[in-house]
């Protein structure tokens, strides 16, 4: 996935994915010799839950606070993907005597006081208003006006309203609620956009460039500053369409 690298010629930090910080350190070598003008950043994936939530195996979060409490190198940025264990439902039955420890866990984790380390939080795209509210019960969303921490907002139009569930215009309207919902804390919310390449399900529809630009010209006019893209790789038929919106 890293050889896509080459291909980014505007600033731009890559979420590294990895199961700890010395195989993150490792993989940023890689980046690096491939374009050293880009910014890494680490991407945690716990080695059984995979994503992170109240209901996973909480030595896998203890671990993690471990490793991050402990860090000492140059300042990163830590991507939590907070999503229910949908993959591995026996997760949900397994750990949920642990919900409440693992939820006040995540909590403190992005608290954390490290001048060297920031959070980002990935988040279900209706992540607002009482939906917001479930999300946060659940432990898979966080207020950020304490923590600080940056909610990226997972905007994958290639996929939502794919089953029925919302249409699309239902899901802008979300996400001008959440930039309004955020004014005022600075670089407090980004949108994520996809999908370019299949996930972890394996099944995810790809979006073309012209649902890219779309995408782009309704954040762009809505106020959103950033944007991650989901994913590097397969990103090659896409980058006529990111440059135009290269400031």
């Amino acid at each position: 996935d890293l050889a896509s690298a080459k291909y980014i010629t505007w600033p731009s930090t890559i979420f590294i994915a990895a199961h700890s910080i010395e195989e993150f350190i490792e993989r940023r070598e890689v980046l690096f010799r491939i374009n050293p003008l880009l910014e890494a950043a680490y991407w945690p994936i716990l080695p059984n839950s995979y994503w992170i939530s109240p209901f996973c195996n909480p030595n896998e979060l203890a671990e993690l606070q471990k490793q991050l409490s402990n860090y000492t190198g140059k300042p990163i940025r830590v991507l939590l993907d907070l999503e229910l264990p949908v993959l591995k439902s026996e997760l949900f039955r397994k750990n949920a005597r642990y919900f409440f420890s693992n939820k006040k866990r995540i909590r403190n984790l992005l608290s954390l006081k490290k001048e060297n380390v920031s959070f980002v939080t990935a988040e279900y795209w209706y992540a607002i208003g009482w939906a917001g509210f479930l999300t946060r019960l659940a432990g898979v969303s966080f207020r950020n006006k304490k923590t600080k921490h940056t909610r990226l907002i997972m905007y994958y139009s290639s996929i939502i309203g794919e089953n029925g569930v919302v249409s699309y215009e239902k899901a802008m309207k979300y996400m001008k609620s959440a930039l309004t919902k955020e004014a005022g804390l600075k670089n407090a919310v980004y949108a994520a956009i996809g999908t370019t390449n299949i996930g972890i399900f394996g099944n995810e529809k790809r979006m073309s460039p012209n649902e890219m630009e779309r995408d782009l010209t309704f954040l762009n006019s809505t106020g959103f500053e950033e944007v991650a893209i989901f994913r590097l790789a397969g990103i090659e038929p896409y980058l006529e369409v990111i440059k135009k919106f290269i400031t």
